[in-house]
């Protein structure tokens, strides 16, 4: 099979915080493929509730900050 069949497939991105990076096998089955989107799934679940927490600490560093000044 040629090369260019079965050489992985890589995605990179850059985000305000940083670079992303994905890389996944260029020819998938479809179970495999749901077994993917099924984990990307729920990291991105995890993923969200990261910056969900860290944005509620950053807030409350805010009003802490907004109190000590007034």
């Amino acid at each position: 099979m040629p090369e260019h069949l079965t050489r992985p497939v890589q995605e990179k991105f850059s985000l305000d915080e940083g670079e992303v990076s994905l890389t996944i096998p260029s020819r998938l089955s479809p179970e495999s493929y749901k077994d993917l989107e099924d984990r990307l799934s729920i990291f991105l679940r995890g993923v969200k509730r990261r910056a969900e927490a860290h944005n509620r600490l950053a807030n409350m560093f805010k009003d802490d900050d907004e109190e000590a000044a007034n």
